[in-house]
């Protein structure tokens, strides 16, 4: 009788570190998972935000992953009606919504609307994906072939 044996798919280790609010006072962790081994994805650290009180933010970390160009959001300041990018601004201007976000108000869902997401999708699926070509993945089949 052979034997099977099973190893996990994903290995991530975790760590964390604290978040703290504008006052300084602690309110909850942020976490960085550090893929070991992947089978499905390309090994990208990841960091996410479980706040005390608030839970996780699913709109942290996808600041990485936007432009002025393609997506139309960056850091910058508008005068005079005229949008200037600007790296050390502490506002976002976002051209969906023709006005700057603070920073407290960022990762919404007022400036991450489902066409942001859908444009941010588009732009990372190389990021994270194995394959060159895209491929639909049916889970039902997979599970089916573990038995």
């Amino acid at each position: 009788m052979a034997q099977v044996l099973n190893t996990p798919s994903i290995v991530l280790f975790l760590g964390k570190a604290q978040l703290k609010e504008s006052s300084g006072e602690k309110a909850g962790i942020i976490v960085t998972a550090k893929p070991n081994k992947n089978r499905f994805a390309k090994p990208t650290n990841i960091k996410f935000h479980l706040h005390f009180t608030e839970g996780m933010n699913r709109y942290v970390g996808l600041e990485q992953y936007i432009d002025w160009e393609e997506i139309g959001i960056t850091k910058g300041v508008i005068e005079k009606g005229v949008k200037i990018p600007k790296k050390t601004a502490r506002n976002w201007i976002c051209k969906h919504l023709d006005t700057t976000i603070p920073n407290s108000e960022f990762f919404s869902e007022k400036v991450f609307t489902q066409e942001i997401l859908e444009m941010i999708e588009e732009r990372i699926k190389h990021v994270f994906n194995y394959n060159t070509e895209e491929r639909e993945i049916d889970l039902e089949e997979i599970l089916q072939d573990e038995d």
